[in-house]
């Protein structure tokens, strides 16, 4: 079960909305997901993804999906901040923590100060 939810919480963040693209996902990332996840039947179908969902209490699913979410803000002490879906490219190695952020925020004045503050 926790494969299942792992790997669709990864193709929806990445941008799958079908269950299909979920799958496809799986399949293309297979290797990356057997990192931290067991896999012991591969990737499942997208069949198999919708008829677990389908069987999911949704309130219970967005209660766990938040705990979860608050557990990792708590472990990583605020230091991800995600204005949206993307990520900044090799700020890994040089930042205290990651900003993300729309291309509606590339004012200026947000600029000058990602500038001053010797980010990226």
């Amino acid at each position: 079960m926790l494969d299942i939810l792992v790997i669709a919480i990864c193709a929806v963040i990445c941008g799958a909305d079908s269950w299909e693209d979920i799958e496809l996902f799986g399949r293309a990332k297979e290797e990356w997901l057997r990192g931290f996840l067991e896999l012991p039947h591969g990737i499942l179908s997208h069949d198999t993804f919708r008829r677990v969902f389908a069987v999911l209490d949704t309130e219970q699913v967005q209660c766990c999906f938040m705990e979860w979410i608050q557990a990792v803000d708590k472990l990583t002490e605020g230091q991800v901040i995600a204005g949206d879906g993307k990520t900044l490219r090799r700020s890994h190695d040089r930042e205290g923590c990651i900003v993300t952020l729309d291309a509606l925020h590339c004012q200026t004045a947000t600029i000058e100060t990602i500038i001053e503050k010797e980010a990226d």
